[in-house]
């Protein structure tokens, strides 16, 4: 059986992606957090689609494999949003440029 997190009513991207592609599971788990997921997997049979970066950190921990979906999976995108008139906020504008520094040295580090 499979492991999926619900954060709230609204489905996580994972979910709403699974149900899009029509992809039926049979779920033995449901999590409230994405880092509680690959505690229910380990030294079991059972397999989750998660962050590929939270994978990898935990599979240094527990007793995990990280294998690619045997079908197409969609990136996910994250966005940020603020309100036109804060656009000169000096704030908003040093958040938005730390979030830009860390995406870069995210994306680097993808093999």
């Amino acid at each position: 059986g499979q492991v999926i997190i619900q954060l709230s009513h609204l489905p996580t991207f994972a979910e709403q992606q699974m149900g899009e592609l029509n992809r039926r599971r049979r779920v033995d788990i449901v999590c409230s957090s994405f880092l509680a997921a690959p505690w229910m997997l380990a030294n079991s049979m059972r397999l989750a689609v998660m962050h590929e970066r939270l994978a990898r950190i935990m599979v240094g921990k527990l007793p995990l494999t990280i294998a690619p979906l045997p079908f197409p999976f969609p990136l996910m995108r994250e966005m940020v949003q603020y309100h036109a008139a804060r656009d000169a906020d000096s704030g908003i504008q040093w958040l938005l440029q730390r979030v830009l520094e860390r995406a870069a040295v995210l994306r680097s580090e993808i093999v």
